[in-house]
């Protein structure tokens, strides 16, 4: 396979970048995506798109089946790629393929660089650079409150489920997004699940929900395993505490 793809310094802050394997995943398909219409056992395989076998491909990327799956569910829940499964194959999409990889762009640079190097300094294109950046952030941002939220509801599902996106929410997750990643808040919604105390087993009967655990205050805490099972803050509240005492058992890693 012969040709070269274009790469934007913004893959840097893509939600996917720390993930190895999805990082990987998509790299091969944007590497193996057509770069221009071709035709598959009669049917048409459009530019940006690529026939796949997942076991092939975890074979390529020395993965296993598994890792794949998940890293094409992650890619796809993010709509980065679409996938059609057929009988022995599935075909995959590239969305905005074309962002990726503008192929009068390439044929411009490729012709003659000074060229390019004026037509880039150009305000015109600056101006539709800015407006590109501008699309990409918002669709970024989208991508982020929609992988958020389906953890969330997927992971608590002792917790009330998240069913409307309000512009709180939104600002919210941009401004723990500045500090935190997407793996961090995985972590997060796993350590509230396992957390009596956070699911209402205390002396409050208070439960938290995902308002709470996305707040800037308590976020931190949850991470650090302060609401952890058998932790100080933890049991302190914890309705069976009593019981515990009396009984003359604490549970380990509790300090009287």
């Amino acid at each position: 396979m012969e040709g070269w793809i274009c790469l934007h310094r913004k893959i840097l802050k893509w939600e996917w970048y720390q993930d190895t394997n999805t990082f990987r995943v998509f790299m091969h398909l944007l590497l193996s995506a057509n770069w221009e219409d071709t035709k598959y056992m009669g049917m048409l395989v459009k530019r940006g798109s690529l026939v796949v076998k997942q076991v092939k491909l975890a074979e390529e990327l020395k993965l296993s089946h598994q890792q794949v799956r998940t890293s094409l569910l992650k890619l796809k829940s993010s709509e980065i790629i679409t996938i059609k499964t057929y009988n022995k194959f599935s075909l995959v999409t590239i969305v905005n393929y074309s962002s990726y990889q503008d192929k009068e762009i390439n044929e411009q640079q490729s012709g003659n660089n000074q060229i390019t190097i004026r037509q880039q300094t150009n305000n015109k294109q600056i101006t539709s650079i800015d407006k590109q950046e501008k699309q990409i952030n918002n669709i970024t941002n989208k991508r982020n409150y929609i992988n958020i939220i389906s953890l969330y509801n997927s992971l608590c599902k002792s917790y009330p489920k998240v069913s409307k996106l309000s512009d709180a929410r939104k600002k919210a997750i941009n401004a723990r997004l500045n500090k935190y990643t997407i793996n961090d808040f995985e972590e997060l919604f796993k350590k509230a699940e396992e957390s009596d105390f956070l699911k209402g087993n205390n002396n409050r009967n208070w439960k938290a929900d995902f308002d709470w655990l996305i707040k800037d205050t308590n976020l931190p805490k949850v991470l650090e395993g302060k609401y952890d099972n058998g932790t100080r803050n933890n049991l302190s509240e914890n309705k069976n505490f009593k019981e515990y005492k009396d009984s003359g058992f604490i549970p380990k890693g509790f300090v009287m």
